[in-house]
């Protein structure tokens, strides 16, 4: 009589018989979909964010740049350059701070200059490339 001598590459999962090696490129794989699904998720987070000064209505350009030399650029939220095409919301929202770096603390004191302006009727929003 022969006797059978277990193969030694041979693991038991469930009452099965499975290749140390499928198991062990099942794992690695199902390692790399996590990795991979948790990066995607993470993508997105690094994108630009700004606070974009909002006119009741469309100012002219002695109000954008009054507003703009009431607040200039602050450690954390740059103020950016005007835009110099002649689209309708680079008119409506002329007056935009890339604040991606900014704390709390100093877009806060973004609100705080911007809400001093005299004689403006405007309001801030906060958007980020998510939005």
């Amino acid at each position: 009589m022969h006797r059978l001598i277990p193969y030694a590459g041979l693991v038991q999962v469930a009452g099965r018989s499975l290749h140390r090696k499928a198991v062990f490129l099942a794992i690695v794989g199902a390692a790399l979909i996590a990795i991979v699904a948790w990066g995607a998720t993470k993508v997105g987070q690094g994108g630009k964010t700004e606070l974009v000064v909002v006119f009741k209505t469309t100012p002219t350009s002695q109000q954008v740049e009054t507003v703009r030399k009431s607040c200039p650029s602050s450690p954390g939220a740059t103020l950016e350059p005007a835009d110099r095409n002649n689209l309708a919301t680079s008119r409506r929202y002329p007056i935009r701070y890339d604040v991606s770096k900014a704390s709390s603390d100093q877009k806060a004191a973004v609100y705080r200059c911007l809400s001093q302006v005299q004689n403006m009727s405007i309001s801030v929003t906060e958007e980020s490339a998510d939005n």
